[in-house]
């Protein structure tokens, strides 16, 4: 292995360590320097890189018309396992993550299979906002790599290479400088999932010292397809011999400054009390189900910025409404055709007075800080499994709360919204 040697690049920590080097510490993935990349899935080299524990999330924001998929949507891995390294030039990425059942898209429209993606801003760096994480939104797009078993042959690999906008919105597009592979290892019950491209490419490139990355994957087992998927929020790979942007990093690591924590006990209160008008947390809340996304998990998927930006601008970052066709109006008036007309459930963004798209929740910028901050905090630990929450739901504030249940008093107003 000695063509193989490593270096590591790793936050590092003081005593008086800054909020900056707390969200390096917490969220940095550490890319590997090395002469030659693993040439597979199966690479022994793999294995001399550290591995980062990446927890993963059910897609709450989506259901499809597919009564025996969306019963099954929560039923996900807790976490993938991803490692990163970087020769001079290129970039591979290993994603590992478990599942008993080996699943192969068969081809027919009632099939589905097991799959990975890996998914990365179209542009960032400072001043610009990271897309929505569920396949980015109209003004921040992604770039999607994606790999599904299919066929008999544990050889047989589905590639999909696309830029996305939102749900729904997946369009493929021509990169012919990534390279991906799939293996699923009977023994250890594990898929393995490789991605390899240039860090330079005329149509994107990756050359910073800090970028941003999110992981998917699928269970065909479960009846997984489309948006009905495991995701994982914004990551972000440390690569080695680039400088890192010090203004961008600050935007990154709001949250994690002294004095940037809430409370997530009082935050619990809160939401209890606003969020559960329209949104549902474990099941609870007292909207109609897609009338507002589910926050079950959104502690997984959603940075504190993000949290912070949608409660007091939701318009920012737009939830994209997914097929209107999913719901009917039974009580409103039918068309001259005789069909219901859709209801608004699922329509979390409308055209505004001024003709730009805007969210369907009101804006709550005029709450204090410090109750943005409460909120923030306990909305963090949402989806977070309990032996985590404590280092997760703030970092200024690390006593998680119980579980949630309604409040005897249910304020009539809209609460944030989930990525």
């Amino acid at each position: 292995m000695s063509s193989f040697a490593i270096a590591l690049v790793l936050p590092l920590l003081t005593s008086a360590s800054s909020g900056s080097e707390r969200f390096l510490a917490a969220e940095s993935i550490p890319v590997a320097s090395t002469a030659t990349l693993p040439a597979t899935t199966t690479d022994p080299a793999w294995s001399a890189l550290p591995t980062t524990s990446v927890p993963l999330s059910p897609q709450l924001a989506v259901t499809l018309n597919d009564k025996a998929a969306n019963a099954q949507r929560t039923q996900t891995p807790k976490e993938a396992r991803l490692r990163a390294a970087a020769s001079q030039t290129h970039l591979a990425l290993l994603l590992e993550w478990d599942d008993q059942t080996e699943t192969r898209f068969s081809g027919d429209s009632t099939s589905s299979g097991d799959a990975a993606a890996v998914q990365m801003p179209a542009s960032f760096g400072p001043g610009k906002r990271l897309p929505y994480i569920g396949m980015g939104d109209a003004d921040s797009h992604v770039v999607v790599h994606m790999v599904r078993a299919q066929g008999e042959k544990p050889s047989q690999v589905a590639r999909r290479h696309a830029v996305a906008a939102g749900f729904g919105s997946l369009t493929p597009a021509p990169m012919p400088w990534m390279k991906t592979a799939l293996s699923y290892d009977r023994t250890q019950k594990t898929w393995r999932a490789m991605f390899v491209r240039p860090i330079v490419v005329a149509e994107h490139s990756v050359d910073a010292g800090l970028v941003p990355v999110a992981v998917a994957v699928w269970d065909g087992d479960k009846q997984q397809r489309g948006g009905n998927k495991a995701l994982s929020g914004w990551r972000y790979l440390r690569l080695p011999a680039r400088a890192l942007n010090d203004a961008y990093v600050a935007e990154l690591a709001w949250g994690y400054g002294d004095g940037e924590g809430g409370n997530a006990v009082a935050g619990q209160q809160m939401a209890q009390a606003i969020c559960l008008s329209c949104h549902r947390i474990n099941g609870q809340g007292y909207g109609a189900p897609d009338a507002a996304p589910d926050l079950s998990s959104v502690g997984v998927v959603s940075s504190y910025g993000y949290l912070r930006d949608s409660i007091i601008n939701p318009s920012l970052v737009l939830v994209p409404n997914l097929n209107p066709n999913r719901h009917q109006a039974r009580g409103a008036p039918r068309d001259p055709h005789g069909a219901y007309m859709n209801a608004p459930l699922g329509t979390f963004a409308v055209t505004g007075p001024d003709g730009k798209p805007q969210s369907t929740m009101p804006s709550f910028a005029a709450m204090p800080l410090p109750q943005v901050q409460d909120l923030v905090a306990y909305l963090k630990t949402l989806g977070v499994p309990p032996s985590q929450s404590a280092s997760l739901s703030s970092p200024a504030s690390p006593t998680p709360p119980t579980s949630p249940s309604p409040s005897s008093t249910i304020a009539s107003t809209h609460a944030p919204e989930q990525p």
